[in-house]
Parts: structure tokens; sequence; C-alpha cells
């Protein structure tokens, strides 16, 4: 091979590059396409997939680096993936309802009639309306709740193998179903936690701001308590440690009908625009996970300087959730909307004008 670990971390940068266009843009798709009604199944059934596909390369990674095929086959295995679903999304993909051709009539007109005022022409026309974003409570609340889950769930992805080898004596890395089991149950609850999310709003049991920041409350102090309690176990606990991560991790599911679908309640027009900034925001944090550990653990078998980052995670975790709960909206914000670009009075002039020129055509035929 050539370019050594240089080149490992050249495409690993254009991969994140890339990726990065993904999550605005499964943003922008839901907008149009999921129905208000099923707007957390739907965006738990699109983002949950992430967590599948870690699972499934998880399982079958040990399996393909022990082949006569070898590590390589890996990657083999996951390019040939993504290049296959580019090409079905080419073929059956499509913008909107109404530019798709693998949809009845019956099926656009439901879609198109339950997914809030969108309209794509409209949105070409339309400039970002920048002010109204960042002067907007209920957007802050969604940025600061998306940097919170970012450091405290890629602290628990990056660092707790870590922490479970060096200080509880649990070598979860070394075995591929333990590695993927906080996984499953992140990905099963998830779907658990969408249903009684959408069974509460279509019941009229709570309001849409209500149950997001119900599921938010779970996705963020559910692990912030399941986090501290981890943080104690004794040594040698392999069952009991391997349940609390299970349970922190799968808790997170509930932040996918959380603060994660939010952006579209706010504005489905904008929907792309919020997740972009969200979501590159929340990145930096992520990023700061492993840079708190090496910060914070001097020692990384002492559970006291361990405890000091998950700490951090627990604050963050804390705060962030409890600004959504106080300033999140679930009502759709006026800056969605299209500013008309004639007043009133404009409108008028325009319908007198035209009324002339009619009186003043008519003259001319007789």
């Amino acid at each position: 091979m050539s370019g050594d670990w240089q080149a490992v971390c050249g495409c690993r940068i254009l991969m994140g590059l890339f990726q990065g266009l993904l999550y605005p843009s499964l943003h922008g798709l839901l907008g149009q396409w999921a129905p208000v009604t099923e707007r957390a199944r739907m965006g738990t059934i699109v983002y949950s997939g992430s967590q599948l596909g870690t699972i499934i390369e998880m399982i079958i990674a040990g399996v393909l680096s022990e082949s006569q095929w070898g590590w390589p086959s890996v990657y083999y295995l996951a390019g040939a993936s993504c290049l296959a679903w580019s090409v079905l999304w080419f073929i059956f993909g499509a913008s909107t309802p109404s530019s798709s051709t693998w949809i009845t009539k019956e099926e656009m007109k439901y879609i198109e009639s339950n997914t809030g005022p969108t309209d794509v022409n409209e949105q070409k026309k339309m400039s970002v309306p920048w002010k109204g974003i960042w002067t907007s409570l209920p957007f802050w609340s969604i940025l600061l709740a998306h940097c919170g889950q970012s450091l405290g769930f890629w602290t628990l992805l990056t660092e707790m193998p870590s922490y479970m080898d060096k200080v509880l004596k649990v070598d979860i890395k070394s075995s591929g179903f333990l590695s993927a089991l906080p996984y499953v149950a992140m990905y099963i609850l998830s779907f658990i936690f969408s249903w009684i999310a959408e069974f509460l709003v279509n019941r009229n049991i709570t309001s849409i701001a209500t149950s997001r920041k119900i599921f938010n409350t779970i996705a963020f102090w559910g692990p912030a308590a399941a986090l501290l309690a981890l943080s104690y176990i004794p040594v040698g606990h392999v069952p009991l440690a391997v349940v609390m991560l299970c349970l922190t991790v799968g808790l997170n599911g509930a932040h996918y009908v959380g603060f994660l679908i939010s952006h579209i309640d706010l504005s489905p027009n904008f929907a792309s625009t919020l997740m972009g900034i969200t979501n590159g925001c929340g990145n930096i944090f992520s990023i700061m996970a492993p840079l708190s550990v090496s910060a914070v653990v001097k020692d990384e078998t002492s559970a006291e300087d361990w405890r000091k980052v998950f700490f951090i995670s627990i604050a963050f975790y804390f705060l962030s959730n409890l600004f959504f709960i106080l300033f999140m909206s679930g009502q759709v914000q006026d800056w969605n909307e299209p500013k008309p670009k004639t007043s009133v009075e404009d409108g008028v002039k325009a319908v007198e004008k035209r009324r002339k020129e009619s009186e003043t055509t008519g003259e001319h035929k007789f």
C-alpha cells in the first residue's frame, strides 16, 4: 500500500466533508415527504439506519477480517454497499411526492396535504431568513441540544470501551457481539419511543412540543443518570457494566423524536438549513469528546480521572436539555413563510391597471 496513515487520514477527511451533506439533505426530504402525524416514525426509520448499519458492520467485520480476503474486504464491502445504494436512490428516489413516478395520485395528495406549509417552487425563490433564525430561541434550544447530545454520545462511543477495559477490566472490543449490543438496544428502543410519541400526539394526549420535550428528556437525562451509575460500578462486574452501557446508549434513541426532528417542526421550508447549522456545530462538540479525555485523564486506570470526563458529559446533557425544555416550540415559526414581495396597495394598483387596460382594449374592439 502507498500513502501510509496520511492517506488514511486524508480519506477520512474527504468522507467527513461529503457526509456532512447527508443529514441536512435528509431533513429537507423529510420536510417534503413526512406527514405531520407520521413524522416521528419516519424520522426514526431514516436516522436509526445509522445504528442498523453499525450493528451489521460490527458483526460481519470480524468474520470478514478472519476470512481469506482479510481486513481489506471490510472496506470493499462498505464501499460497494454505498455505491449500490446510490444507484437505487437515483432510480427510486425523488425530492418531492409530485416528482416521484413510483407513487399513486392518492398517496401524493395525502402526503402533500399533511406535510405542512412547504412549497418547493416557493422555496427556490425564498432567501434564507438569517435574522429570524438566529434570533429564534426555539432554534437555539435545538442547537444547544444537538451540541450537548453530540458531546455526551460521542464520549460514550469513543471512550467508554477504553474505560471499561482499563478501569472495569471488561474487554468489549474483542467481541463483535458485545460491541454491537448497545447499538442493538438503541435501535430497538428508538422504534418503541417513536411509536409512543406518535400515539401521544395523534390521540391529542400531548402537543407536539410537549412530546418532543418528554422524549428529549429521556434521551438526555436518562443517559446522564445511567452514565453516573456506570462510573461507580465496581471492577469486574461484567454483566452489570454491559447492562448499564446498553441502557446508557439505548436511551439515546429517544433523541430521534426529540430535538433531531424538531427542525422540521419549526420550519419545513428551511429544515435543511437549520439541520446544517446544528449538525455542523454538533460535530465540533463530538470532536471535543476524545480531546476532553486526553486533557483530563492522566492515568487511564484511574476511575477518579474518568469520572471527571463523565461529569462533563453529564453537565452538557443536563443543561442543554433544560434549555430545550424551557424554550422549544412545536409551532411553525413566522420566518418559515415567504414574505410577499408587494404590498396590499401595490396589489390594488395592479388590479386597477389591468382593469383600465382591459377597458381600453375593449374600446378598440368596437
